[in-house]
């Protein structure tokens, strides 16, 4: 009998994870563009809403906190570094020298362009485009490493970036551990009690040049420290400064009056972020996180796990491994345990150890679920549009950025900083499910996606006119 999920071909697993990966990304990065950053973190008392017993806010972000956060980006990079292989292996094998390699040395420079596009023009600083393309030029030199030997190197690389601090080459543990840090379990449910941030921070109510409108929680023991103005100690301000409540909500209320300006301040004040992640951040973290996963890309695929190589049980045990230990390991650096209890020390001291873990768990289980579904042939429906939102990839993220911040920042329909997390999160939903159904469609009508045409024109130059369009111009 047959255990291979598929023959090989244009393969169906790449293209239906790179559809699911790319759609999964919005999840993560809806919440940059709809929120700011410290209020991330503190979903339970940025938010009202309450489902009986369950505050929905707290659920969407910890599902997204364990299941999506750097799994759909692996997920991507990993099939970045396999079709960089496949498209390296084919012109090598075309012959012609090193001109055979110009259309892949383009191509990652197009992708940079691209990138530095999104990053500042578009207003997406965490941009991977440019990541892509920048480390896409040395994968050459690697392209003939047995799967072994790239393994072992990306596993050995994992274990520097963990070492190094590899929570912070993702904004929402960053954030998570900073809330930790900054707001005890008490404070948390102290605030719980009074009125929302989200209600007490109106953005349609601020003055950008006084503040005016905007006001802020007590720290539990503010109200006992503070005294009349007539009163108070000359080192109560500087108290009141180091406040952490209060640091968090002037860096809230900051970044909803910069959002909330138009095209040209967006611009400005999102400019030295973008700077940062394509420089600095390039050495610091995202070489260990990009560029590792893109070789164990390049190791899965010469071991065909992404092309349906393996057998079927080797898939299920995958995805039951993967996903068991992807859901074990998010849960337990998403849960908040009590404060100063021997659990909460071992989640934040291993969250830097552990977050490539939970997230190749998660990303290996994925492909592997999408591997059976494929194989099984019964969820058509699915996998079929999985595929088609895989072929217009680039279109579909960049479309997404574009959504957002029309969506989300003052020179459109201002709604940052206005909304609760599940609110933002059925805009994802919402969002989600118009790519998921139109990439058929236009993928029938077009063949190819917009911006994948405008990379192949940049690429190969324009495309010949087929033999029947150049008969029927000629008539």
């Amino acid at each position: 009998m047959n255990t291979t999920p598929f023959a090989s071909g244009r393969h169906a697993l790449m293209d239906a994870g790179r559809g699911f990966a790319i759609l999964g990304i919005l999840w993560l990065n809806i919440f940059i563009f709809a929120l700011p950053l410290d209020a991330m973190g503190v979903p339970g008392i940025w938010g009202e809403t309450m489902w009986g017993p369950i505050d929905p806010n707290v659920e969407v972000w910890r599902i997204i906190g364990v299941a999506v956060d750097g799994v759909m980006r692996g997920m991507i990079s990993m099939l970045f570094g396999a079709t960089a292989l496949i498209l390296l292996t084919r012109a090598e094998r075309a012959g012609g020298g090193l001109a055979a390699l110009d259309p892949w040395y383009r191509r990652q420079m197009a992708l940079i362009g691209f990138g530095v596009i999104h990053a500042y023009l578009l207003l997406w600083p965490y941009d991977i485009l440019y990541l892509y393309g920048l480390f896409g030029l040395f994968l050459f030199p690697v392209r003939n490493w047995s799967p072994r030997r790239l393994t072992v190197v990306a596993l050995v690389m994992m274990v520097m970036s963990a070492i190094q601090g590899g929570e912070e080459i993702s904004p929402l543990m960053s954030q998570r551990l900073e809330v930790r840090d900054t707001l005890s379990q008490q404070q948390l449910q102290e605030n719980r009690q009074g009125e929302p941030l989200r209600q007490q921070i109106d953005p349609s109510g601020t003055d950008p040049e006084t503040t005016q409108g905007i006001t802020r929680p007590q720290a539990p023991d503010a109200g006992q420290a503070a005294g009349s103005e007539e009163t108070q100690a000359p080192g109560d301000e500087a108290a009141q400064a180091e406040d952490p409540i209060q640091a968090m909500m002037d860096s809230i209320e900051s970044e909803i009056i910069d959002r909330q300006q138009g095209y040209i301040s967006n611009l400005v004040s999102l400019a030295p972020t973008s700077f940062q992640e394509q420089t600095s951040e390039v050495i610091v973290h995202h070489i260990l996180d990009v560029y590792t996963i893109m070789l164990l890309g390049m190791a899965l695929l010469k071991s065909g796990f992404l092309t349906g190589g393996w057998s079927l049980a080797a898939y299920r045990r995958v995805a039951v491994v993967g996903l068991a230990t992807g859901s074990a390991v998010g849960w337990f650096t998403a849960t908040r345990f009590a404060d100063g209890s021997t659990a909460a020390w071992l989640s934040d001291s291993l969250l830097p150890y552990i977050y490539d873990i939970r997230r190749m768990g998660f990303a290996l289980g994925f492909f592997s679920v999408i591997a059976l579904l494929l194989a099984a042939g019964r969820a058509r429906w699915l996998t079929d549009r999985l595929e088609a939102c895989g072929r217009l990839a680039l279109t579909l993220y960049i479309g997404q950025t574009v959504t957002c911040i029309i969506l989300f920042y003052g020179f459109g329909f201002g709604l940052f900083g206005r909304l609760e997390h599940i609110q933002v999160a059925g805009i994802a939903l919402a969002m989600t499910l118009v790519q998921f159904f139109a990439a058929p469609l236009w993928v029938k009508a077009f063949g190819q996606g917009l911006l994948e045409r405008l990379l192949r024109r940049l690429v190969h130059g324009p495309a010949e006119p087929a033999a029947g369009t150049a008969a029927r111009r000629k008539a």
